[in-house]
């Protein structure tokens, strides 16, 4: 969240995005070929998620391009970016205050 609210452009963000995409759509290949391995009556209900899989890779990348290209969209993800990290700060540091660990940031939080 730091990295992404930070960022110095659009191309920095998407450049810093792009191998998540691509782990996805590896991932989605390494599935694709499980498919075979299913039992028939699975197979077209697999298939069909599997779609809907490449579609939201899609709509990934078009919005990463989108960052890159457009300010306005560039500016939307850095304020949305920057709202959860305070928001992840804040809730972090009010464990560490219940714990008597004082309004700390950096002190580990219970799992």
């Amino acid at each position: 969240m730091e990295n992404l609210a930070s960022a110095w452009d659009g191309t920095e963000i998407k450049t810093a995005l792009e191998p998540l995409a691509n782990q996805y759509e590896d991932w989605i290949g390494r599935q694709t070929t499980e498919v075979a391995n299913l039992p028939a009556e699975l197979r077209a209900k697999a298939l069909e998620h599997l779609d809907d899989c490449r579609d939201a890779l899609r709509r990934m990348r078009e919005g990463l391009g989108l960052i890159a290209s457009n300010p306005l969209s560039f500016e939307a993800i850095q304020l949305a970016n920057q709202a959860m990290l305070l928001q992840r700060q804040k809730s972090t540091e009010s464990i560490n205050f219940q714990l008597g660990k004082g309004r700390i940031f950096n002190a580990a939080t219970p799992a």
